[in-house]
């Protein structure tokens, strides 16, 4: 029995060394990306991209992406098929099974509205009685009980871009949106709709984005974090996402 555990850790060893010592990390951006995290193109980038980039080059490893539908991500992390994806951790399921790194970047949620009509929001009961944009599929833990009583009304949009160009050409018809703070800062950027937006000081929902990595990754989310906090403290991961704003 001792020698047939000897001989399954040394598979095991050998497997691990196969698959992750050619120093590539499978990273996944999605289908579509999702701006300014992921940015797909001839040349991939993106706040999550480059902060990996960044690290991945330090330690000696290439990037190959990929663009897996949400709902195969997990699967495919595995069965090895790919070794990492941006995530934050309260929307996976079953996190457990997963390693992830230190937040990236806060991943907040805040109410847009139009600078012609701007939305008082300081508290949830500023929200009763509104008609708010939000993207179809996202969740809202703060505001469900509140769209489920019907006191927020919520109208849901395939897009972000949506979302905001619908606050911006009818600004009567709709009170406000909840979007992403830092994707809503990069179409405003990408469209020059500078000023025409009032954002929320307070957010609706706040969590860290990270990247998720399989549980073969063990080795390297160490390295990563201590790599992340000296960016962090020398300014590079601010830099980074201002060049997105």
């Amino acid at each position: 029995m001792r020698c047939l555990l000897v001989f399954v850790f040394v598979s095991l060893s050998t497997l691990s060394a196969a698959t992750v010592g050619d120093k590539i990390i499978k990273f996944n951006m999605s289908q579509d990306g999702y701006p300014p995290y992921m940015i797909l193109g001839d040349k991939p980038g993106g706040i999550m991209f480059d902060v990996l980039d960044v690290i991945a080059k330090k330690k000696g490893y290439t990037i190959k992406i990929f663009n897996i539908p949400r709902k195969r991500v997990q699967i495919m992390l595995q069965t090895g098929e790919i070794d990492a994806s941006p995530r934050a951790v309260e929307w996976t399921k079953n996190p457990f099974v997963f390693l992830f790194t230190e937040p990236v970047v806060a991943s907040r949620d805040v109410i847009v509205s139009s600078s012609k009509k701007p939305l008082k929001f300081e508290s949830i009961e500023d929200l009763f009685g509104k008609n708010l944009r939000t993207r179809l599929g996202y969740k809202y833990p703060e505001l469900e009980p509140h769209f489920s009583s019907k006191k927020i009304t919520r109208l849901d949009d395939l897009h972000e871009f949506e979302v905001l160009r619908k606050i911006r050409t009818v600004p009567l018809r709709f009170d406000g949106g909840i979007i992403n703070e830092l994707v809503a800062r990069w179409i405003i950027k990408e469209n020059n709709w500078k000023n025409e937006f009032t954002f929320s000081d307070k957010d609706v929902g706040n969590f860290g984005y990270r990247i998720m990595f399989s549980s073969k990754w063990y080795f390297f989310i160490k390295d990563f974090n201590a790599e992340l906090h000296k960016m962090k403290q020398q300014g590079m991961i601010q830099a980074i996402v201002e060049k997105y704003r």
